[in-house]
């Protein structure tokens, strides 16, 4: 058998039933829980539990390097903290990195960082893209400026001066049947993505794929410290019985799904915990058949089938729909506009705490996050 093969029967509905709605025990949420600090009563135990070692994990990590993979980190610490680095205005010259290497900045278009991306080069992105690129160091800024290109020309830099960054208010209409929410985290303390395919709302676009991406980069922004994984819950199974979800069940296209699995995979190295999928039809199994040439091994070890949401989630951090103590049905005028408040201040947040230490490339995440 393939590594997506349907010719198991799927059992993900009866190992992840749904709660009564009617059980006195649920606890009623409305609203993004967001934890405010490492200590929040939002965070599961098992994450407070596990903090001092996930403190200790990170500080250990750092006295393991090696004197050559602190050598590795200098130097592409020094490139981009050069005054007089630039980065291109395209991607269409696949040898842009050995221009910036050899410090030829003065091309046509080329313009400096802005604030905010440095805000986005802290120490462990550098250090998240070195492991993803396997400590090579041409590789490392190779990917590190398409990456910071593309966050440009895609809409996620959050520049306030930028002109087509992605938002709330961009993508709001993609998430009106709920079919992407970011609720609790996961025992390790990493925010949930919930991706709900069987409330697809609208027809097939690039806004489709901005909103995935966009909420993943939010789970990344929510996460507390000492944790850098996403988690994503994928259901495939279709609710034609919630308003506004198209009657007639539509799989994502193939195009999309490729644009999202490459952007994911490229400029997001180190980030995916794990994803679950549950209740996928065969045209799902197609599907991912399909695209799976494309899975790098990494990615693919981090995919999972059929499994209980609670081996990886306390129950008062899951969805009672899928047998945890979260009595959540999404209701959009309430939890949207509050989602955008939320995103918008801890950004906000974390970005003055940043200036503050000094709003420099490589500032570690832990001493800005609350």
């Amino acid at each position: 058998m393939g590594f997506f093969s349907s010719s198991k029967k799927d059992n993900s509905t009866a190992l992840n039933a749904a709660k009564s709605a009617d059980d006195s025990s649920l606890i009623p949420v409305t609203k993004l829980p967001l934890a405010e600090d490492s200590s929040s009563d939002q965070l599961p135990e098992t994450y407070k539990k596990l903090l001092p070692k996930l403190k200790q994990d990170y500080e250990k990590t750092e006295e393991a390097f090696s004197k050559e993979q602190v050598s590795l980190y200098d130097q592409v610490f020094n490139t981009l903290n050069d005054p007089l680095f630039k980065l291109p205005t395209t991607l269409s010259n696949d040898q842009s990195w050995k221009k910036a290497i050899e410090k030829e900045y003065e091309q046509q278009g080329w313009t400096p960082l802005s604030s905010y991306e440095k805000f986005f080069l802290t120490r462990e992105c550098i250090i998240r893209f070195l492991v993803g690129c396997k400590w090579e160091y041409h590789q490392t800024i190779s990917k590190l400026i398409e990456t910071l290109v593309w966050r440009r020309d895609f809409g996620l830099t959050y520049d306030p001066t930028a002109e087509n960054n992605v938002t709330c208010d961009l993508i709001e209409e993609e998430n009106k049947t709920g079919k992407q929410v970011i609720l609790g985290y996961d025992k390790n303390g990493s925010a949930l993505l919930y991706l709900k395919d069987g409330l697809q709302n609208t027809e097939p676009s690039q806004r489709q794929v901005q909103q995935m991406i966009f909420m993943i980069d939010q789970c990344v922004l929510l996460n507390p410290k000492y944790v850098s994984k996403v988690t994503i819950l994928v259901d495939f199974k279709h609710y034609p019985e919630v308003e506004g979800v198209v009657k007639k069940r539509k799989m994502t296209p193939l195009h999309i799904a490729k644009q999202c699995l490459h952007i994911c995979q490229t400029y997001f190295p180190e980030t995916l915990g794990y994803a679950v999928f549950i209740n996928i039809p065969w045209v799902g199994y197609a599907l991912l058949k399909l695209i799976s040439p494309l899975i790098d091994p990494n990615t693919k070890q981090r995919l999972v089938f059929d499994e209980p949401f609670t081996n990886r989630i306390d129950p008062q951090n899951l969805d009672y729909h899928y047998g945890g103590d979260l009595k959540f049905d999404y209701d959009h005028e309430t939890y949207w506009p509050d989602f955008k408040t939320k995103v918008e201040k801890r950004r906000n947040d974390n970005y003055e705490s940043w200036l503050k230490l000094g709003g420099t490339i490589g500032l570690r995440e832990v001493e800005f996050k609350p």
